[in-house]
């Protein structure tokens, strides 16, 4: 487990103290001294708040390595139906999701039309539209249009990635069969979302912050 992964829960908790997280672990699980503990908090909220961006060079060797991905599960999805695309997806089966219209499917069965379009030449494929690294580089999300000539986007692809023996491999592909605009994806440290919820919860701790140094304030005029 590195450090990161660890200390995620105290990163998620900005307010936390040293004692605080002490009390929040198994000693097998800390293992560290408690100043150990608050420099690897820090670590994890500087790449929460993505203080150190990674250089554009790995960003685009990460981006390289998705799209080959991608054109290894374009490749085989298009075959037409019950196609088995896992030598598109990461050897680790509990990792993998496949979803079309939110209905799931085993990776070695599926049926895409999208994939099928594309490998007939009815269809189109734009982008990656959008494409983030993880802030620990492990992991990355993209999306992708398709779209026909003249008849505009058939659907999108959104699909998530993780590096596997210096590879590139999907982890989850989520195909929308209809024009709906995606929804576009944010930057993150380790897991989609967390760096939202941090700087939600960090703006709610610092809410709370003010509002007490404001009743503090006004408690000393009033006694004045």
């Amino acid at each position: 487990m590195n450090r990161i992964s660890v200390f995620a829960a105290l990163a998620l908790l900005p307010a936390a103290t040293a004692a605080d997280a002490q009390a929040m672990f198994i000693p097998s699980v800390i293992g560290a001294t408690v100043g150990n503990m608050a420099a690897a908090g820090a670590e994890y909220r500087a790449c929460l708040q993505n203080k150190r961006p990674a250089k554009p060079e790995a960003v685009a060797r990460a981006q390289a390595g998705a799209e080959a991905a991608m054109r290894t599960y374009l490749e085989a999805a298009g075959a037409g139906q019950r196609a088995d695309v896992t030598a598109a997806f990461t050897v680790k089966a509990k990792h993998r999701s496949w979803k079309r219209d939110g209905i799931e499917s085993e990776v070695s069965g599926v049926e895409d039309p999208l994939a099928v379009a594309l490998a007939s030449g009815r269809g189109e494929l734009t982008g990656p539209i959008g494409f983030v690294r993880s802030g620990d580089g492990a992991t990355a999300l993209a999306l992708w249009r398709v779209a026909t000539a003249g008849e505009g986007p058939l659907g999108h692809y959104r699909a998530g990635f993780r590096r596997e023996a210096k590879q590139w491999k999907l982890t989850r592909m989520e195909l929308v069969g209809h024009p709906a605009e995606p929804e576009a994806i944010a930057y993150y440290c380790a897991t989609p979302g967390d760096s939202e919820a941090y700087a939600k919860a960090k703006a709610e701790r610092d809410a709370r912050r003010e509002r007490k140094r404001a009743e503090r304030q006004a408690a000393q005029s009033a006694s004045r």
